[in-house]
């Protein structure tokens, strides 16, 4: 091919590009602009579907909340009451006929009112620390006996200082008998108490996520986010 054909191809390639090129625009420009529209249409009706769906969720989660309303205020009653028990049975001295009311108002509350509203998060972990209680309880039970001997003894010595004032040979041979047994009762407390103590501080700690399971069941039902009452004998 010679350089004039070579030139003249060229010029009318060039020439068959400049008529396209105008068309193809013509032809392209719209179509884009076309797609960009649906594109733009379409994200802007998701953003529509997503908020109404959100107002939506929000409305079902209000309508869930107020038909609740009566289960959530009686769970939250009976909540509040067991922790007060809760904290009651861990401040109170356990000698006290005050303690030993709340030890069985708490039995009962947990075996029966809390059994009804109570969530699964709950109810796995009140057993622990129902199994604390009952070994703190045994504890105070062993120890009790020798610390009413101690105290008869205690009193006994009383009765003596008022029984035999102004006799004071006899006051102390009355007290010498009764020094070897007051000791030996002390010995025997002093043996119990720090087991009494480890009972006691393994109650406080399983009260722990016993009362943040009650709170999160709190914020969870008012959240719309219900768990299922479980009674059972677990």
């Amino acid at each position: 091919m010679t350089d004039s054909q070579t030139k003249e191809t060229k010029d009318r390639w060039l020439g068959i590009a400049e008529r396209a090129i105008p068309l193809l625009l013509t032809i392209v420009i719209p179509v884009a602009g076309g797609l960009w529209a649906i594109f733009t249409y379409t994200q802007s009706q998701a953003d529509v579907e997503a908020k109404r769906a959100a107002e939506q969720l929000g409305q079902n989660r209000a309508r869930i909340i107020e038909l609740q309303k009566p289960f959530i205020e009686q769970q939250f009653h009976t909540y509040n009451g067991y922790v007060n028990l809760i904290g009651d049975l861990i401040s109170m001295d356990p000698r006290s006929l005050s303690w030993r009311d709340a030890e069985t108002e708490f039995w009962k509350q947990h075996w029966s009112r809390l059994a009804l509203v109570e969530d699964e998060d709950v109810h796995e972990t009140k057993k622990p620390f129902g199994d604390a209680l009952t070994a703190y309880r045994r504890k105070l039970d062993e120890k009790r006996p020798v610390a009413n001997k101690v105290e008869d003894l205690e009193d006994k010595f009383a009765q003596l200082d008022r029984k035999h004032e102004g006799y004071p040979a006899t006051l102390q041979a009355e007290k010498d008998k009764l020094a070897e047994p007051m000791n030996d009762l002390k010995k025997q407390l002093d043996a119990l108490t720090p087991g009494v103590d480890q009972a006691h501080l393994a109650l406080k700690e399983a009260s722990v996520p016993l009362t943040t399971a009650l709170r999160r069941s709190i914020q969870k039902s008012w959240a719309g986010q219900l768990g299922n009452a479980k009674l059972s004998n677990k």
